[in-house]
């Protein structure tokens, strides 16, 4: 299949080639490869940014954002920079494998590869001095735009962000390139490449068909797709199949997708059939939902389901190289949907497969539920951790404790366990929330402070400013925390992201490891050589709350509610970034700075928890993915529900710690650890460790 693949975009490359050859007078330059002189500069090409004039040929090409870098291939022009691929690609190396193919076809090395996981990057781009910046396909805002046409020409999109279709795109880039008329021929080789395929499928003709943007399997309470604005669904026009009456309704805005309720879902009476992202387990889930298992396309099966980390799917938003690599197997998968639709329809089935569980619903309606079930256990723990110790005390003295008598050895410890209890409060909260943070900005599944790294950083930081500056004063200890924790986090992240893949699961995983071992050998070092304050930080590296009084509780508190803050106010954006960045980009998510905000705010949380109550692990790890399957994955739920989780956690440790060893006590980070170990190991045990 791959050679198939490799011979159509090898014919696409000679075809514009020869043409081309018939016109080109000019050598190719640095960066190019035979690019035609058919078009007469200077060229000016008005776009929904403005007005771009290229004053001559462009000899050195650059690209930004998805797909840009098509066009000039196809025409034979090697781009000196292009935007590095991010998902759909099989080998980990950057390159979507039809841009390798024409590559290879054109005996190319590869481009620079710009990485724009936080944005565009500027500097790279200016470094590779291009003649033009070609991004008529792409989300550029107005100061982007600014900023690239400071550095060359640029070309934007011609009406609105992400909805170039693939003609546009080859007409605007070619045009760019003073290659209009190779583009021409471009686009009637790829529309001579679809029909011919369609041709072979003629059930698909007239089927009714609808995109489902990326599905919460968790929360299935809303149906949310793509409109004939966005370029996947505009693509089924060119594949003989029609938008549904109830699609082209909802695409009269300006809108590139839409969401109704899912107890609308006969809104959908008329679709024929569905392509989404996903496997054979979100078709099960799509058809046993007591609701979604009534449109005629479920009930049917006649549901396309693109596995999203693979070529194909990504290639399902159809771009001038893709389409003809994909094109054999995308159509037969929606010929076999069709077949389906054709079979349900005339046999007219009556219902699910199999039978429907309610479940995903059940989450939502059950997180007030959750909540006041959370918050009355957070009280119970609460009053434990104050009456229950490791001394035995009577009623009346806990009463006089309360009010802060300490006329007795009982009434004294109730006295402490008050900013001892609080103190448990406030850090496990915020352990939670950072942990439920880190893995909704990494879309890691084994994010938690302990195991990326981050906890470890700051008691480093802490003990270096200890033995070596003479750190005392808490306010400084804090920052001194929160700066190691926020060195450890993109350095974890750095080393994670090396190699083929990128930043996976597993690599963060291993490289958080790796680094908190090391990190935890170099605190001993430092410390061992000082005996002043060597048993002071053994004690401190296995973290706990026994040291807690209300002037520490003050010094860290305003460091825990700025970083709640920004995590809370990133609430919706997490949401956002589940959906993968370019979506959430194109839905007007500022990414970047939803990212840095996120991760400001965990920081801040790791460090300050840390300076105060040393590095607890697991919290940030075992809670969130317990709330996640008691309420979904909604983080305007899931963050203050796992704030409370994580108090109830480490304040039900510390109770547990003071109480099993009695008349002595164990350490909570020691409880913690024999709890988090196990969740961990069931986490990496699973038969695929995927994004969440």
């Amino acid at each position: 299949m791959r050679l198939h693949r490799s011979l159509a975009v090898a014919a696409a490359a000679t075809a514009v080639l020869l043409t081309a050859a018939c016109s080109s007078t000019t050598p190719a330059a640095e960066g190019t490869r035979g690019a035609a002189d058919d078009g007469a500069f200077p060229i000016t090409i008005e776009h929904a940014l403005g007005t771009t004039t290229i004053p001559a040929k462009p000899e050195r090409v650059a690209t930004v954002q998805w797909e840009n870098q098509e066009v000039p291939l196809a025409l034979g022009i090697v781009p000196v920079g292009m935007a590095r691929a991010d998902f759909g690609d099989d080998d980990g190396d950057g390159v979507l494998p039809w841009v390798a193919d024409a590559l290879e076809e054109l005996d190319a090395e590869t481009p620079v590869l710009f990485d724009e996981t936080d944005g565009i990057d500027f500097e790279a781009v200016a470094d590779t001095d291009p003649d033009v910046i070609l991004a008529p396909y792409s989300g550029l805002t107005a100061e982007d735009y600014e900023t690239l046409s400071e550095i060359a020409p640029t070309v934007a999109y011609p009406e609105a962000a992400w909805a170039t279709n693939w003609r546009e795109s080859i007409e605007l880039s070619s045009e760019a390139l003073g290659m209009a008329d190779e583009g021409e021929a471009l686009v009637d080789r790829i529309e001579g490449d679809v029909e011919a395929a369609v041709a072979k499928h003629p059930q698909l003709a007239g089927k009714s068909t609808m995109f489902l943007t990326h599905v919460d399997e968790s929360d299935l309470s809303t149906v949310n797709f793509y409109t004939t604005k966005d370029t996947r669904a505009l693509f089924f026009e060119d594949l003989g199949l029609e938008a549904p009456e109830s699609i082209a309704e909802a695409s009269k805005g300006d809108a590139f997708s839409g969401s109704i309720s899912a107890e609308q879902v006969d809104t959908f009476d008329d679709v024929d059939m569905i392509v989404t992202y996903g496997d054979e387990g979100l078709v099960k889930t799509l058809k046993s939902d007591p609701l979604l298992s009534k449109m005629p396309a479920v009930a049917n099966d006649a549901i396309v389901a693109l596995p999203s980390d693979d070529p194909i799917g990504t290639a399902a938003n159809p771009t001038p190289l893709a389409i003809s690599w994909v094109l054999e197997d995308y159509v037969q998968m929606l010929a076999d949907a069709a077949d389906k639709a054709d079979a349900g329809t005339a046999d007219a089935p009556s219902g699910p497969a199999t039978p429907p569980t309610p479940r995903p619903r059940a989450r939502r309606a059950a997180r007030p539920v959750w909540s006041v079930v959370s918050v009355a256990v957070l009280a119970a723990v609460v009053l434990l951790s104050v009456t229950v110790g490791a001394r035995a005390v009577g009623v009346d003295e806990v009463l006089a404790g309360l009010t802060g008598a300490s006329g007795t050895v009982g009434e004294a410890a109730v006295a402490v366990r008050l900013p001892r209890t609080v103190l448990a409060v406030v850090v496990g909260a915020s352990l939670a929330l950072a942990g439920t943070v880190m893995q909704g900005v990494t879309r890691n599944p084994l994010a938690d402070p302990g195991i990326l790294g981050v906890n470890a950083g700051a008691s480093l930081a802490v003990v270096a400013g200890m033995a070596w500056f003479g750190l005392s004063a808490a306010v400084a200890t804090m920052w001194v925390a929160v700066g190691g924790a926020a060195v450890a986090a993109v350095f974890v992240y750095v080393v994670g992201s090396l190699g083929r893949g990128g930043a996976t699961p597993l690599k963060l995983a291993l490289a958080g490891a790796a680094s908190s071992a090391a990190f935890a050998s170099l605190v001993v070092a430092v410390s061992l050589p000082r005996g002043d304050i060597a048993e002071g930080v053994r004690s401190w590296q296995i973290g706990g709350v026994g040291g807690a009084t209300p002037d520490r509780i003050v010094q860290v508190l305003p460091f825990l509610v700025v970083g709640a803050l920004l995590c809370a106010a990133t609430a919706k954006g997490l949401n956002t970034l589940a959906l993968g960045d370019d979506l959430a980009a194109g839905l007007g998510e500022r990414v970047a700075l939803t990212r840095a905000l996120a991760a400001t705010g965990a920081v801040l949380l790791c460090g300050a928890s840390t300076a105060v109550a040393g590095p607890i692990g697991f919290v940030g790890l075992v809670v969130p993915h317990a709330y996640r399957l008691l309420v979904g994955t909604d983080h305007r739920w899931l963050l203050p529900l796992a704030a409370v989780g994580g108090a109830v956690l480490l304040v039900a440790a510390d109770v547990l710690g003071r109480v099993v060893a009695r008349p002595e006590e164990i350490d909570v980070g020691i409880v913690t650890a024999i709890v988090g170990a196990p969740v961990f190991i069931a986490i990496i045990r699973r038969r695929k460790v995927r994004a969440l």
